[in-house]
């Protein structure tokens, strides 16, 4: 689909309830709920963004994580380099306390604030691979059209619980 069919079949989702059926189950149940929560899906940015102080002690709590998890997230970025993916690591509150990526990649999740602070539960963002990844306890992929908020929709995230 090129980005143009991407931002169509986004639209028309928000326009046509009957056409949430059309979609995986957990993400429509994600879209029900997103709506119920009030979001506004046509942000174009994440607005949520910790302060100083708070970023801090998120990352004071997950030191461990965070350092346990550098070779993998290097790891896993080596294999991803060029194509536009950026990799992170975010903790059970999805606060991201890390992002990797090539200068490309950095500037479209630096302009979504897909950043080190920010936060991406699906009560605050609606629909994403993070949120639902945690919600159902699995490895979770949200392509494009299926995020519920306009500065995702042309993303394509997969996310993975750490237990």
């Amino acid at each position: 689909m090129t980005n143009w069919e991407i931002r169509q079949k986004w639209k028309e989702l928000h326009q046509n309830a009957a056409l949430r059926n059309t979609l995986r189950p957990e993400i429509r149940d994600s879209w029900e709920r997103s709506f119920d929560y009030g979001i506004n899906p046509m942000l174009r940015e994440n607005p949520y963004i910790c302060t100083q102080n708070e970023f801090l002690q998120y990352k004071d709590n997950a030191g461990y994580l965070i350092e346990a998890s550098n070779r993998v997230m290097n790891s896993l970025f080596e294999f991803v380099a060029g194509t536009g993916f950026v990799v992170i690591l975010s903790d059970a509150n999805l606060c991201i306390l890390k992002v990797i990526g090539d200068t490309e990649s950095r500037t479209w999740s630096d302009n979504a604030h897909l950043v080190e602070g920010s936060l991406w539960t699906e009560e605050l963002v609606g629909t994403n691979a993070g949120a639902l990844s945690i919600a159902l306890a699995k490895p979770v992929s949200v392509f494009g059209y299926e995020h519920f908020c306009l500065f995702s929709h042309v993303a394509a995230c997969s996310c993975a619980p750490i237990k």
